[in-house]
């Protein structure tokens, strides 16, 4: 039968297998969450982040753009992924790891097979091998740099 209101109370911070679909990084930072909020139509964002999302621009979320009225709720589900694996730092640093079972080389995915690259784009393509490589200066990118986990 259903669960008593009081085991549903106790259960209701309690982390699942479903709670893989949380997230590690806030939306506006792009960097490891710093005091999680939760928005009512359910994104995360640091509270600093959002905050001066609703001050400087609206209270709409920057997300999927529902109106908030500026109201957030406490993320505790995200609090205790976080506080079991180390903190907000280690939640980040774990989800962009990269397995040590991918290689990370090799022949490109079927996914890929039909990709033409830039000169389908009439961008003018380098033969290979025509020009030496060069070293690539990240000074100008800064330190953080925009990460999509599902390429990695």
């Amino acid at each position: 039968g259903p669960d008593s209101d009081e085991e549903r109370e106790r259960d209701k911070f309690k982390i699942g297998k479903n709670d893989d679909d949380l997230p590690f990084a806030c939306h506006l930072s792009r960097g490891p969450f710093e005091d999680p909020m939760l928005t009512a139509c359910g994104h995360y964002f640091s509270a600093n982040w959002i905050s001066r999302h609703f001050r400087e621009k609206n209270t709409r979320c920057p997300i999927c753009e529902k109106q908030t009225y500026g109201m957030l709720n406490a993320a505790p589900k995200l609090r205790a992924k976080a506080k079991a694996v180390g903190g907000f730092q280690k939640l980040f640093e774990l989800a962009l790891a990269v397995p040590d079972d991918d290689d990370g080389g090799g022949a490109p995915t079927e996914e890929y097979a039909g990709y033409r690259g830039g000169e389908a784009y009439g961008a003018p393509v380098a033969q290979p091998g025509a020009q030496k490589p060069t070293e690539r200066d990240h000074s100008a990118t800064g330190f953080w740099q925009s990460v999509d986990p599902r390429n990695l």
